[in-house]
């Protein structure tokens, strides 16, 4: 009885395998998530739709602003982001 349940709740881990790193980062915005969630669903079925939105769920995303926990932890690695420049108004 174990078998016919551990092996269809193995085979959906793989396919949604996108989905639940696009979840599990939480790095992309919501926005993102959810598009890769609908294309892994409406896609990810045949090879090339699972593998383009494994690719995206992976890439990293410029539009998204940095978090600004993981941008404060980044003193403990000895990097300091370059500041930026200001804007004097007249």
């Amino acid at each position: 009885m174990g078998i016919l349940i551990g092996v269809p709740l193995s085979v959906a881990r793989v396919i949604f395998l996108p989905t639940l790193i696009a979840l599990g980062w939480g790095r992309l915005s919501k926005r993102h998530v959810v598009a890769i969630a609908l294309a892994n669903v409406l896609l990810g079925w045949t090879l090339i739709g699972w593998m383009v939105a494994l690719a995206w769920a992976c890439a990293d995303s410029e539009q998204d602003a940095p978090r600004p926990e993981a941008s404060a932890n980044l003193g403990n690695l000895g990097y300091s982001p370059m500041p930026r420049p200001s804007v004097e108004k007249n």
